[in-house]
């Protein structure tokens, strides 16, 4: 599948490997998708990574934001997804696992993400919203 864009987006001030995962998976993704625009974006503040995701998807026809992040991270581009599928927006979202417990990539990513992408392997998975 071709994306309109992927974004990596990460936590320069992560605790973890957030910024290097970031790094190598768009350098890897350039290599595998010649031509594919790949940027990186990094967060500054707690909700960012939901503002982005959502900036993302209103901005790009059909976007692939990945979070290089833990739980949190990517709950928030998560958020920002649903908001502008909500919306009528078309985005899928990705994770590279950056976190402590990294408990959703444990549970639902399968295989190497790059890999993936590649020959257009996207997943849907239901979303629960707890209020």
């Amino acid at each position: 599948m071709k994306y309109s864009t992927i974004a990596i987006i990460y936590n320069p001030n992560s605790t973890g490997q957030s910024e290097e995962l970031a790094r190598e998976c768009a350098k890897n993704l350039r290599a595998e998708l010649k031509g594919q625009k790949v940027e990186l974006i990094k967060t500054t503040y707690a909700g960012h990574g939901e503002e982005l995701a959502y900036s993302i998807a209103k901005k790009s026809k059909n976007p692939l934001v990945i979070s290089s992040s833990g739980d949190g991270g990517y709950n928030e581009v998560v958020n920002g997804a649903m908001k502008a599928q909500h919306e009528g927006r078309v985005i899928t979202t990705g994770l590279l696992p950056a976190g402590n417990a990294n408990d959703h990539y444990v549970n639902v990513h399968h295989g190497e993400l790059v890999k993936r992408i590649k020959r257009g392997d996207a997943k849907k998975i239901d979303l629960l919203k707890i209020t």
